[in-house]
Formats: structure tokens, C-alpha cells, sequence
């Protein structure tokens, strides 16, 4: 599983590293702020590749529904071709770019919540945080069977769990996971509905 983990972070680390070496003049919290976007497009990028994924196991084997191991296996597998599709995007992305680019005026996606409110500011201020890679792990290991979107959703609400200090989620079922579970439910809800 970690070795799986360390190769989907392939396309995240691409683009943080251009962006470091391209323009190191941007801030920390600039660079994170464009990787945050491009983690949410990898995420719906899996979530559509498990889709035709599923589509296709479906259509292989008629009459069947994927069992557990199958639709880990897929999701998997949909995590690697998303990831790949999106790395070969960002160096394509990077060699066509012009060497010399024109400074622009950035607007930064968000700033750095303040430790204390970082989960108030992810409730209510859709303020999302750049998980860890150990919040990413948390969030996978607990809920590896939702959607991508969703995963990705907890890993940042973890985060921000961790950067106000509160206790985070052990265990499905555990009062932290609930707490989790609810709010990422509520998140997608919110955005479905608008």
C-alpha cells in the first residue's frame, strides 16, 4: 500500500517541483495553493477512471457485480492511469511553456488558516488545506472504498484536524471519524446542491 501511495503522489510532486524551479519567486502558500488544484482535478480524474474501469469489469463479466478485492484492484488501477494521464499533462505543460514568462499578477486561492481555526475556516469558509502525506495515508487506510473526491476531501479536513490540534480519526467508527465522515457527507451534499 505505501509503495502504491508513493507512486500516486507522482503527478502532485511534478508539478510542485516545476513550480519551484520555474518560479521561485512564489510563495510557499502559492505553490500549494496551484498543487491543491491539481490535487482536485486528480481526484475527479480517478473518479472518472474507476468509473470506466468498473464499466468495463462490468461489461467482462455480465450479470456480475465487482466484490471488494475487484473494486480496490480497479480503484487502484484508476489512481495509477489518473496519475500518469496527469504527470504526462504537467511535462508536457512544462516543456511548451515559455521559458521566459511575463510576471502576472497572482490571486492567491487561499491563505494559510490560522492554527485554531483551521477546521472552522474548512466547515465554513471552504478554505481547504494541502494534506500531508501522513494525512493522505490516514484518510486512505480508513476510507479507501469511497470515492477518490471524497478521500481527498477527508485528507484535507484531517489536516486541518492536526494543524488546530484536535484528535484525529483512528478507527472507522470512531468518534473523530464520524466527525469527519459527517462533514465531508455535508461538503459534497452542499456542492451537489448548488
Amino acid at each position: 500500500m505505501t509503495e502504491t501511495r508513493e507512486y500516486l503522489m507522482g503527478a502532485l510532486d511534478v508539478l510542485r517541483d516545476q513550480l519551484q524551479a520555474q518560479s521561485p519567486a512564489l510563495s510557499d502558500s502559492e505553490i500549494s495553493a496551484r498543487v491543491e488544484g491539481v490535487r482536485t482535478q486528480l481526484a475527479d480524474l480517478i473518479e472518472q477512471q474507476a468509473f470506466l474501469l468498473i464499466e468495463q469489469w462490468r461489461e467482462e463479466n455480465p450479470g456480475q457485480e465487482p466484490e471488494f478485492e475487484d473494486q480496490r484492484r480497479l480503484q487502484t488501477r484508476a489512481r495509477m492511469i489518473a496519475n500518469d494521464i496527469l504527470s504526462h499533462q504537467l511535462q508536457e505543460s512544462a516543456l511548451s511553456a515559455d521559458p521566459d514568462p511575463q510576471p502576472q499578477e497572482e490571486t492567491p486561492l487561499w491563505v494559510q488558516p490560522e492554527p485554531g481555526r483551521a477546521v472552522a475556516q474548512w466547515l465554513h469558509e471552504d478554505l481547504w488545506l494541502e494534506a500531508s502525506r501522513d494525512s493522505d495515508r490516514l484518510a486512505e487506510d480508513l476510507w479507501g472504498e469511497k470515492s477518490p473526491a471524497w478521500v481527498v476531501r477527508a485528507a484535507s479536513l484531517i489536516e486541518a484536524r492536526t494543524l488546530d490540534g484536535m484528535v484525529l480519526p483512528q478507527q472507522p467508527g470512531d468518534r473523530a471519524a464520524r466527525e469527519v465522515e459527517a462533514a465531508v457527507d455535508a461538503d459534497l451534499a452542499k456542492r451537489t446542491n448548488s
